[in-house]
């Protein structure tokens, strides 16, 4: 055991190196922890597959749903109950659409904004979620939905396809192997 500049005992050996010096956090520590660029995304690197929006339509979703979770590791899937909870929050929406053909166009918005903010949320806490969220461009479709030049018949018909992509997305998640933590 060596010491400091201020002659306290340094477990770490002979050098101080500043900060906390051995149970990690700061950076200057023996373990190498170093989290002054904790602003910088984790998920940087991750995104091997976006999806553009022109390519989901009702003949082509259930495609591009199949890539997207191919493109994700099998180890960067989510857990089961992870993406029950997102299909959760996506079909109060749907049955919403289907049990009312009159839903006013301003409620859908509203839905489709507050399931942009649970992925928004979601996708901070979990990079897992992040990854499926990007590499699908949910949040990009979310935003096409509550654009305000489109027509009623147009977000209606969007907000339905939307619910289809991510049924389809949860669908070849279980067949590519999501983990059941």
């Amino acid at each position: 055991m060596g010491f400091n500049q201020d002659g306290y005992r340094n477990r770490n050996g002979g050098d101080f190196r500043g900060g906390r010096n051995d149970r990690g956090g700061f950076s200057g520590d023996r373990r190498g922890n170093d989290y002054s660029d904790r602003s910088r995304s984790s998920h940087e690197g991750n995104l091997s597959y976006k999806v553009e929006l022109e390519k989901i339509t009702e003949i082509g979703y259930v495609e591009e749903a199949e890539k997207v979770i191919e493109s994700i590791p099998k180890k960067k899937l989510l857990s089961t109950s992870k993406i029950r909870g997102i299909l959760s929050l996506v079909s109060d929406l749907n049955d919403k659409l289907r049990l009312d053909p009159a839903l006013p166009v301003k409620e859908i918005k509203e839905d489709c904004g507050y399931i942009r903010m649970r992925f928004a949320y979601e996708s901070g806490r979990e990079e897992k979620v992040r990854i499926l969220v990007d590499n699908a461009n949910l949040m990009g479709f979310l935003k096409q939905i509550g654009s305000a030049d489109l027509d009623d018949e147009t977000v209606r018909s969007k907000a339905l396809l939307f619910c289809k992509y991510v049924e389809a997305l949860v669908a070849y998640h279980k067949y590519c192997g999501g983990s059941d933590k």
